[in-house]
């Protein structure tokens, strides 16, 4: 990809010659060196990075009687098409079966990347890729059940022909478990008014069920935790009592996610009452009595 190829210029000498014989051949950078048979170019020729097609002059002489005719040709260097680094190609798996259908066309904008008059494959094996053979109809299902399926590319400028070819995977993740949870209740705070500030990620540990590597989001509806946007603050004060709490239990690493929900209520404090005071006479003027304060 550095725009520099080596040039067979003698695999070029057969077809000028043609059926002639005692012809020789040389190759040069310039119309005058071809005319001056000086400065001739060596097999296999480089071309200059910065120029991506090169002319090139070819002498032929008459090596009895010295006559010379002068040709030209090009040499050119076409780009490749550009390949990009992306991701594998990774599906939650949505029955718990370890199978999943993807739609290879969804890996076509990423691995172009906005070039355009470049022709996208498919294939199961890198000999096909590299022959362009078998191209595979999309979707297809994975074979291997939550494992990865490698599925290998061969992208082509469509008027050069300039190839290229390489490989990702097709995974299907697991998603966490989810497991029925008790309903959350909280006790009212001092303003007795069934709304106070709850702290949503005591439910944590009951969410998660012991699975490493998760995480707990809390939303008011399921569509909110299924698309991730939304999520409530932690602590976060109650809108209705009882009120209906959705979570999404997230795989850190691959973003898989669960759903489920539960009841939230903030429980009615008891009411407490200022007695009066408990008052009695000192009898021996000491300043001490004994009280019986279950009057109270």
């Amino acid at each position: 990809t550095d725009g520099v190829m080596p040039f067979d210029l003698d695999s070029q000498t057969a077809t000028i010659i043609g059926s002639q014989v005692g012809m020789v051949v040389s190759y040069h950078l310039s119309l005058s060196d071809a005319q001056n048979d000086t400065n001739p170019v060596s097999s296999p020729f480089s071309n200059n990075p910065l120029n991506s097609a090169t002319q090139i002059f070819v002498r032929m002489e008459n090596g009895v009687s010295g006559c010379i005719d002068i040709t030209d040709f090009w040499v050119i260097v076409h780009p490749l098409p550009l390949q990009y680094p992306f991701d594998d190609f990774e599906l939650c798996d949505d029955n718990a079966d370890g199978y999943m259908i993807f739609d290879l066309n969804y890996m076509t904008p990423i691995i172009l990347n906005g070039q355009v008059g470049v022709s996208l494959s498919y294939h199961n094996s890198l000999f096909e890729a590299q022959n362009n053979q078998a191209p595979i109809t999309t979707p297809i299902q994975n074979t291997i059940a939550n494992g990865q399926d490698e599925i290998f590319y061969h992208m082509e400028n469509t008027v050069t022909g300039c190839d290229v070819y390489d490989s990702f995977f097709i995974k299907v993740n697991e998603i966490p478990f989810t497991i029925p949870v008790d309903d959350f209740g909280v006790c009212d705070d001092l303003v007795h008014d069934g709304f106070t500030e709850v702290y949503l990620d005591e439910m944590d540990d009951a969410i998660i069920a012991g699975q490493p590597g998760t995480s707990v989001y809390y939303y008011l509806t399921l569509a909110d935790a299924q698309s991730g946007i939304n999520a409530l603050p932690i602590p976060y004060t109650n809108a209705a009592n009882p009120q209906t709490i959705y979570y999404s239990l997230v795989d850190d690493s691959t973003g898989c996610a669960a759903y489920g929900s539960f009841e939230m209520e903030v429980l009615a404090s008891m009411n407490i009452y200022l007695p009066t005071p408990l008052a009695i006479c000192d009898p021996d003027s000491d300043g001490f009595h004994l009280f019986n304060l279950h009057l109270k």
